[in-house]
C-alpha cells in the first residue's frame, strides 16, 4: 500500500511525531513524501498518528469521511480505549471502509499495488 498526501491544510496539521511505523513506511518508499506499507499494523499506526496530528476533533474526521458515523470510532483507532476492567486496548483490525474513510478525510490518497515479483 502506498499512502500519498494529496492535500495538506498547513493551518490544521500539527507536526506528526515520527514513530517506527512511519519511519519504516517512509524508508520503504522511493518517492519523497510517500509512505509504503506492506504490514497492516504499520498502516494502522500511521493513520492513528495522522489523526492525532491533524488538529481536528474526532467527530469532524468522522463527518468528513462520509462513511464513519461516530467520532468514537476514529478515537479508538487513534488513541485506543480502556474497558470497564481498566484494560487498555488498541484497534488491531479495523474495517477496510473505516481506514479509507479516515484517510480520505485527512486528505490522503491510498494506492494499492500488486506485489512486486
Amino acid at each position: 500500500m502506498t499512502v500519498v498526501p494529496i492535500k495538506y491544510r498547513k493551518h490544521r496539521h500539527r507536526a506528526v511525531v515520527e514513530n517506527e511505523a512511519i519511519r519504516r513506511g517512509r524508508l520503504a518508499s522511493d518517492t519523497p513524501g510517500e509512505y509504503v506499507y506492506s504490514d497492516v499494523h504499520d498502516y494502522i499506526s500511521f493513520i492513528g498518528a495522522q489523526v492525532r496530528g491533524s488538529g481536528l476533533n474526532m467527530a469532524a474526521v468522522a463527518r468528513a469521511s462520509d462513511i464513519i458515523k461516530s467520532g468514537s470510532t476514529v478515537s479508538h483507532l487513534a488513541y485506543g480505549w480502556t474497558d470497564k476492567q481498566g484494560k487498555y486496548h488498541q484497534t488491531q483490525q479495523p474495517r477496510f471502509s473505516t481506514m479509507f474513510g479516515i484517510s480520505a478525510a485527512l486528505g490522503l490518497e491510498v494506492i494499492i499495488r500488486g506485489r512486486k515479483s
